[in-house]
C-alpha cells in the first residue's frame, strides 16, 4: 500500500528552459505542424511573438521535476505500473525562451478493487512557474499500481 502520509509533498524545485527547436521537433514527433509550433516567422508576426508549445509540451520536459527518492517512497508495485491517465491545466500559453521552475508534488493517492486485487492509484503533479512566480500549467499523471 502506497505511503498515503506523501500526499502533499513536494519535490526541491528544478529550472527548465523552454527552447524552440524542442518545440519544433515535439510538434513534428506528434505530427501537429501548426505554424505557431514550428515556423519562427509565422509565430514571431503572432501575439505572442515567438515559438508557441503545443498542449502536451509538458511531457517533454517533464522529467526535469521528478525526484527518485519520492517514487521510491511511494512503494508501488513497480512491475505493475501503468500509467493510466495525463491531464494539462493551462493557465496561458508557454513561448520559447521561458525559463521555468518546476515543481513535483504528490497530488492524491486512492484504491479500487480490481479483477486481479486492490489498484492503487497515484496521482503526481508537476507545478511550472514562470520568472515571475505565475503559475503557468499544472501537469497530472496518474499511476495505477496492482497491490503486491
Amino acid at each position: 500500500m502506497p505511503n498515503r502520509d506523501l500526499i502533499g509533498r513536494e519535490t526541491k524545485p528544478t529550472t527548465a528552459t523552454v527552447v524552440a527547436e524542442e518545440i519544433g521537433d515535439f510538434a513534428r514527433a506528434i505530427g501537429d505542424l501548426e505554424p505557431l509550433y514550428v515556423d519562427p516567422q509565422a509565430a514571431k508576426k503572432s501575439r505572442f511573438a515567438a515559438i508557441v508549445a503545443p498542449p502536451t509540451f509538458p511531457i517533454r520536459i517533464g522529467a526535469a521535476a521528478g525526484d527518485p527518492e519520492i517514487f521510491l517512497a511511494l512503494d508501488l508495485n513497480y512491475a505493475s505500473l501503468l500509467h493510466a491517465e495525463q491531464e494539462f491545466e493551462w493557465f496561458r500559453p508557454l513561448v520559447a525562451g521561458e525559463k521555468l521552475t518546476l515543481t513535483g508534488r504528490v497530488g492524491d493517492m486512492y484504491e479500487k478493487p480490481g479483477k486481479s486485487g486492490i489498484l492503487d492509484f497515484v496521482v503526481m503533479e508537476q507545478i511550472a512557474k514562470d520568472s515571475g512566480g505565475e503559475t503557468v500549467y499544472i501537469a497530472r499523471t496518474t499511476l495505477i499500481s496492482r497491490r503486491m
